[in-house]
């Protein structure tokens, strides 16, 4: 008797198995970004950079953006590294942008929340922060920390969207607080990512969306459930059959 439960719990492990990492496999979304033209509609007079080379691994930013084609919505988490290769520019940035679904790809970003790592050469100031930005005035700072960069070092970002709009953020294996105006106004958003000045070359790599990690805890929790009831039958010494 021992020896047919114990023949049967492995193959119900197996399958418990693979129905766990099919959902994971199923919340994870991939990430296929387009070049977007520098925008039509700017009063910048100066040289507009080169479009962004995208290969299924990297993305190389030189001052015009790229857009995901998927859209997205929470709860989610967005992960990917980012390295300058140098600071060729008296300021620039690398900006992770939030915008709602369909926004025009060759016009200036009105509605948006995003993420800044930058720096500024003439303050000697290099700000990380969050931004809101709506309308065409000045951006409205929702987090901001003195964070220096530098060239060559490889920057890891995670920023998450709770299914109620909250925002979350790690860089670098560090967790940041953020107050309650870090919110998402649009429940389904796409991304966009660029790299400001032109001659500021910024790869981004290791792109990954997946679920928020409570809700594949509940998948990994429903898998133990079913293997502690397999195990409870086994130790019962019950007769009934079990049919896989």
């Amino acid at each position: 008797m021992s020896t047919f439960y114990r023949s049967a719990t492995f193959p119900r492990a197996w399958v418990f198995l693979t129905i766990f990492l099919g959902a994971v496999s199923a919340y994870s979304r991939t990430v296929t970004w387009d070049a977007v033209p520098f925008p039509t509609d700017s009063n910048w007079g100066g040289p507009t950079g080169q479009p962004a080379s995208i290969s299924s691994n990297e993305v190389v930013l030189d001052g015009q953006p790229a857009r995901s084609e998927e859209t997205f919505s929470g709860p989610f988490v967005f992960s990917c590294d980012v390295s300058l290769d140098a600071r060729n520019a008296s300021d620039g940035a690398f900006w992770l942008f939030f915008i709602p679904p369909e926004t025009p790809l060759d016009h200036g970003l009105t509605n948006s929340v995003f993420f800044q790592l930058g720096y500024d050469g003439n303050s000697g100031i290099d700000t990380t922060g969050l931004f809101r930005r709506s309308g065409t005035g000045p951006d409205t700072a929702l987090w901001t920390i003195t964070n220096p960069l530098s060239a060559g070092t490889t920057n890891h970002i995670s920023l998450g969207v709770a299914a109620d709009g909250t925002l979350s953020l790690s860089l670098n294996g560090q967790p940041y607080s953020l107050p309650d105006t870090a919110l998402l106004p649009f429940s389904q958003f796409q991304m966009q990512i660029q790299g400001w000045q032109p001659d500021n070359f910024w790869h981004v790599t290791n792109f990954t969306a997946v679920p928020e990690p409570s809700t594949v805890g509940l998948v990994g929790l429903g898998l133990a459930g079913l293997l502690v009831g397999s195990r409870r039958r086994k130790s019962g010494g019950g007769t009934g059959s079990v049919g896989w």
